[in-house]
């Protein structure tokens, strides 16, 4: 059965797909079944198996998102996701992660790359435009809306970052060294100006 349903959705490969922008799982079934009971790779290298969208250990539990961008990532003409991966511990977000599942001719889905993005985050989208991957969330402590966009190489199958952008609000401070340079609040390390690319 799992087969078959990746066999449907790699059929889709062959459409030429626009913005990738942000599909609910729940909005298309078969979609859903095959993201939910797969074998995902944490940035330490640590397998989990997703059954029905979960992954339980003993004090810890591991959630796919509702959110997952679909594309040809490598133009291979299957069909390729990106979705993000949340632990949690009593109910608490601990990690987030963006995972890169590539389709193959095997009909099965491979997770090549995972990498951490933020605690305590709420995804609002996903899209892969221009072989840039954007994930917008808004991220709570502090509440700041957030985006981040990742270059996938294709040689080494492997999610490269390139910027975060992140929301100013009225009262931020800004404070100048002794050599006058502006020296920004420290907001979870990673603070910027949404009008200003910053190099990872």
């Amino acid at each position: 059965m799992k087969n078959l349903l990746l066999s449907l959705i790699i059929g889709f490969g062959f459409i030429n797909f626009p913005l990738f922008q942000t599909i609910v799982l729940a909005q298309d079934n078969e979609i859903n079944n095959l993201l939910k009971d797969t074998i995902y790779y944490l940035p330490d290298g640590k397998a989990i198996t997703l059954s029905g969208g979960r992954y339980k250990t003993e004090n810890k539990v591991f959630v796919l998102s509702e959110k997952v961008a679909i594309a040809d990532i490598n133009n291979d003409q299957l069909a390729d996701f990106f979705v993000i991966v949340t632990e949690l511990t009593q109910g608490i977000q601990l990690n987030n992660y963006i995972a890169v599942l590539l389709g193959n001719n095997d009909q099965q889905l491979d997770n090549v790359d995972t990498l951490f993005i933020d605690n305590e985050i709420d995804i609002e989208n996903l899209s892969w435009t221009d072989q840039v991957l954007t994930v917008e969330f808004m991220a709570n402590s502090p509440e700041r809306k957030k985006k981040l966009k990742y270059h996938f190489d294709l040689g080494s199958e492997t999610l490269i970052p390139l910027t975060l952008e992140t929301e100013k609000k009225p009262g931020d401070i800004f404070i100048r060294d002794r050599e006058q340079n502006i020296i920004e609040p420290d907001f979870n390390n990673s603070d910027e100006d949404p009008s200003i690319q910053i190099e990872l």
